[in-house]
């Protein structure tokens, strides 16, 4: 006789096939949330942390490398226009050269090489740079040679003197003040490249996006539990909801202010801060054409052409940053130039000479200083502003990298956990 084989559910009871498929159904579904909640708590853990460090390095670069970069540059700039100027001056004096004046251009020779020596210290071997620095190591002793060459021979009362410091200036003007130019605006470039890297948007939403995607599933799940286990609350879901949440709101807000007080930085300090260097070193090149147009006793046209192309940028610069005595300033040093253009039209030199190189509250000298120190003034603002938005930036982040992995790992551990108590009846 022949034995019939037949499936369990053809002699068990109807009932109890029923719950037997429902109990494996459950199971699965348990298995499936625990693995869809995993997967999207450690997805954003994982493109949180990138988007968060992310910032946060571009933020740091900015305040720690780049700016400190920025500012190497524009003092190498600033120290070398007034070193020439300075020089000029100190000519225009007489045989013997003032003690001031002489030790305010070697300070500026010193403060220069060593701001180029920052620079390259700080610098991360981009090719331009490189070869910008270089040109400034090789030729600021050339040009110190140079204006040297001017001391002694008008020591020694020999009109060549004027032709060194012309020469001298011309290597400055078309040597190392370009080069010191593309250093410092290679890294104004960086700068503001760190400055939209640290308010990227992109990453951050993707991670914003996953933690509302996780919320949904783990509110899902919450719902499931619910109706399918008659229980009000799973304690374990419910906490690690509450963590989802809470850190989403922590990220945008922490964001959010940071990518503000970038933009803070970059209206009251990157701006301005450009804006301030440009000013002073117009200023110090229309200076220096006055006085090497009094050096070379008005035989050279070339520098009153510059100060005509020269004083238009200044104005314009200054006017762009609202600011009245910088203004004043400049309408002074415009009036000095006027006079020692008409005096020397006249053939009264010692007269221009006595405005341009004299201690009078109306000298070039003077007025000049005067201009450069209200600049300074609004550098050392726009530059004080900037570190300090940067700075608090920097601080809107912190903690916030490695709170996103420490709380998606827990709301992670909270949700298995809530789901196993679960599973446990069906093992």
């Amino acid at each position: 006789m022949s034995t019939v084989v037949t499936s369990p559910d053809a002699v068990e009871p109807p009932a109890y096939a029923v719950a037997r498929r429902r109990k494996l159904s459950t199971a699965r579904v348990l298995t499936l949330c625990a693995v869809c909640i995993s997967v999207a708590l450690l997805l954003v853990a994982v493109v949180g942390y990138i988007a968060v460090t992310g910032r946060e390095s571009a933020t740091a670069a900015s305040v720690n490398i780049t700016e400190p970069l920025l500012v190497d540059a524009q003092t190498v700039y600033t120290s070398l226009s007034d070193a020439d100027t300075t020089a000029a001056g100190a000519l225009l004096a007489g045989p013997i050269e003032p003690t001031a004046l002489r030790q305010r251009y070697a300070l500026d020779v010193a403060r220069a090489s060593s701001a180029a020596e920052d620079a390259a210290r700080r610098s991360q071997s981009s090719s331009t740079l490189v070869t910008s620095l270089n040109s400034l190591s090789v030729g600021i002793p050339i040009y110190t040679g140079l204006v040297q060459e001017a001391v002694v021979n008008n020591r020694l009362g020999y009109p060549v003197a004027g032709a060194y410091q012309g020469e001298a200036s011309s290597f400055l003007r078309t040597h190392l003040l370009p080069a010191a130019h593309q250093v410092y605006r290679s890294e104004l470039a960086q700068l503001e490249s760190n400055q939209s890297s640290a308010k990227a948007v992109g990453p951050l939403i993707g991670a914003l996006l996953l933690l509302l995607l996780t919320l949904g599933v783990l509110i899902a799940a919450q719902v499931w539990v619910r109706r399918r286990f008659r229980r009000r609350v799973n304690v374990g879901l419910l906490v690690a909801t509450v963590l989802v949440g809470v850190l989403a709101v922590w990220a945008l807000v922490g964001a959010t202010a940071q990518a503000n007080r970038i933009d803070a930085a970059a209206a009251a300090g990157t701006g301005p801060l450009d804006a301030y260097t440009q000013a002073r070193q117009l200023a110090l090149q229309a200076r220096a054409d006055d006085e090497l147009t009094l050096v070379s006793r008005g035989s050279v046209g070339s520098y009153a052409v510059d100060f005509a192309a020269v004083w238009p940028q200044l104005k314009g610069v200054i006017a762009t940053q609202q600011d009245s005595h910088s203004t004043s300033a400049a309408a002074a040093l415009l009036v000095a130039h006027n006079r020692i253009s008409a005096l020397l039209s006249e053939g009264q030199f010692l007269k221009a000479l006595a405005v341009g190189s004299g201690t009078s509250s109306d000298g070039l000298p003077a007025i000049a200083a005067h201009l450069d120190a209200s600049l300074v003034s609004g550098l050392d603002t726009a530059q004080q502003r900037f570190n300090s938005d940067t700075t608090s930036a920097a601080n809107d982040l912190s903690g916030l990298a490695w709170g996103v992995v420490i709380v998606c790992l827990v709301a992670l551990g909270l949700a298995l956990v809530g789901l196993r108590s679960r599973a446990k009846e069906y093992s």
